[in-house]
């Protein structure tokens, strides 16, 4: 009995991505899909330390997230890494 060749294309087209929107974290772009991302994710795509605290920014509002915290990126959002309680800048 001979086995069918897979093919990763075969399975992998319908989780084809359409579009990337760009958020900043620290003034730097980056480009993900857009969904629900938890906050220590979205530190390893900033290459921000683990020990800084991510905050976002809404216009005047400023809201500091825990790692386990979930947010949405649909496009524009701002995001500003400071260190956490007992670490130095």
């Amino acid at each position: 009995m001979e086995m069918e060749k897979h093919h990763h294309d075969q399975h992998c087209d319908d989780r084809v991505i359409k579009e990337l929107h760009q958020f900043t974290i620290d003034e730097k772009p980056y480009f993900l899909p857009s969904g629900f991302y938890f906050v220590r994710d979205l530190k390893k795509v900033g290459h921000v330390p683990e020990c800084h605290i991510l905050s976002e920014i809404r216009g005047t509002d400023v809201d500091s997230l825990t790692d386990d915290t979930v947010t949405h990126i649909e496009g524009g959002e701002v995001f500003k890494s400071y260190p956490g309680k007992g670490q130095s800048s």
